[in-house]
């Protein structure tokens, strides 16, 4: 099998049965997708960490699951990728990296089936315009990391939206190496 040397943005045709399940746009949204993929891709641990640049804050959210063998299903709306028995259990839509478009988005992750790592940046403009996007080699060896800028909106609401996703989250959640506080949904009940 040859490796794939670009992808490009695209909507599958099962995407239009799912449309009740897009995104409000917020944060909250975008960290329980992420979080999600995380925890389907087998991760025990999630890592926040947040870099300054002048006034621009980059988020990073880092995974210690398997990777993700095909960039292509990452990017391609309404596909999800997921094998047979997760696609049976969960359902997944295949929208989770959409709750993203219109930003740029660095992905970088571990090909297990290629037993190598691999990046793709994501320009604004490439979600609307399916503009190839080329895939690089990196120095990735387990899991996901997905990188994106925070506006002015998202840092502000940063912490807040962090600890609501994490508070029942399954998996330990640390933002720039703090633990966040975790619950099991049904204490009390």
């Amino acid at each position: 099998m040859t490796r794939l040397t670009t992808v490009s943005t695209s909507v599958a045709p099962a995407a239009i049965t799912k449309v009740t399940r897009l995104f409000n746009g917020t944060l909250y949204d975008v960290l329980n997708e992420l979080f999600q993929n995380a925890r389907r891709a087998g991760a025990t641990s999630i890592a926040l960490s947040t870099e300054r640049h002048g006034p621009t804050v980059r988020l990073s959210v880092t995974d210690d699951g398997i990777g993700i063998d095909e960039p292509a299903a990452l990017v391609t709306l309404g596909h999800s990728g997921w094998d047979a028995e997760i696609v049976r259990r969960e359902d997944p839509a295949g929208m989770g990296l959409f709750s993203l478009a219109g930003r740029q988005v660095e992905i970088r992750s571990w090909s297990p089936r290629h037993c190598a790592g691999w990046k793709l940046l994501i320009e604004a403009e490439d979600w609307e315009a399916s503009n190839p996007v080329s895939l690089a080699s990196c120095s990735i060896e387990r899991g996901t990391a997905i990188s994106f800028d925070l506006p002015a909106a998202w840092q502000n609401e940063l912490g807040f939206a962090v600890a609501k996703t994490a508070l029942y989250f399954p998996l330990p959640v640390t933002l720039d190496g703090e633990a966040l506080p975790r619950t099991d949904w049904l204490e009390g009940a």
